[in-house]
């Protein structure tokens, strides 16, 4: 009797101690400070994304939609300059958005990256490359007001297809602002088919006034007018080469600095409770083992 009354005993105080240990784990413990230098770079990078219908054009590496290996591409850059901080702008027909203001928070970049789309079929009336200039403007100009020390630079992603009239306006006036950068071209001239629906392809694809396929046209040569204007490189990108963006990450010459901050954090001790748990667990299950040969001797 007094066996069963300590088995007992004990069986509770093995379970009262798990579930303690299991709560200090979730709650993360910790004791003292530890102290971080935080650390940024020079660099603020602005980043321009064309999400018009033709960016969907079908002319990508493997017949994918451009806009997939544009959007590999930013996340790509993004982390092969560390520190930096990214803003983002994108354009459509009738659109532009200031969609991500400067941030040195990566992950958030990418959250935003792997949320572009293009516009619907039908959005808009015809479309030029050169709608968010004034979008520009405004957001690297009220950067220089805030960090007059950083470095600028424009990522301009873009197909260079312009589907509505009137002259295309310059991207000089933009210049004094920007330090460098890269404008990088998507798709082919040969062009691309554009799916009506993304989601459901057995739906065909978008159509001209003529009742055929309607065809989106790349246009480097426009592309290289907007780099020359800025003053940036260009690079027409026909498949995923992380390697090429890793030359033009290390050509923008990003100069690590610290913040003069620091970052305190505790010092945490939750992996010494996970230790302790791991001997509680096997005090728990270590009576069970007969139960456990015995269902194996009757399933056999």
């Amino acid at each position: 009797m007094r066996s069963s009354t300590w088995r007992l005993a004990l069986t509770v105080v093995r379970r009262v101690l798990i579930v303690v240990v299991m709560v200090l784990i979730l709650v993360r413990p910790g004791w003292g400070e530890a102290k971080a230098t935080l650390e940024h770079s020079d660099l603020d990078v602005l980043v321009v994304v064309d999400r018009t219908r033709s960016m969907d054009a079908l002319d990508g590496p493997g017949g994918k939609p451009r806009l997939d290996l544009a959007v590999h591409d930013l996340t790509t850059l993004a982390h092969d300059l560390p520190g930096a901080r990214f803003a983002a702008i994108t354009f459509g027909g009738e659109v532009v958005r200031l969609q991500l203001p400067f941030t040195s928070d990566t992950s958030a970049f990418d959250a935003w990256a792997e949320t572009i789309e293009p516009e619907g079929p039908y959005d808009g009336a015809g479309s030029r490359i050169d709608s968010p200039i004034e979008a520009m403007r405004s957001t690297l100009s009220d950067d220089v007001e805030q960090y007059p020390d950083h470095r600028r630079l424009v990522v301009f992603v873009s197909d260079g297809e312009n589907t509505s009239s009137g002259t295309q306006a310059s991207f000089g006036s933009l210049k004094e602002y920007v330090d460098g950068g890269i404008v990088l071209g998507y798709g082919t001239e040969q062009g691309g088919r554009m799916r009506i629906d993304d989601d459901h392809p057995g739906e065909g694809y978008m159509t001209d006034q003529d009742g055929g396929d309607a065809v989106s046209h790349a246009d480097p040569g426009n592309l290289r007018t907007v780099a020359g204007q800025l003053g940036v490189d260009v690079r027409q990108r026909a498949r995923q080469d992380d390697a090429g963006l890793a030359e033009v990450a290390a050509s923008f010459h990003a100069t690590p600095a610290t913040s003069g901050g620091s970052s305190r954090h505790k010092r945490e001790v939750t992996w010494a409770f996970g230790i302790a748990l791991v001997p509680l667990l096997l005090w728990e299950l270590w009576p069970h083992r007969r139960t456990a040969r015995e269902v194996r001797g009757l399933l056999r």
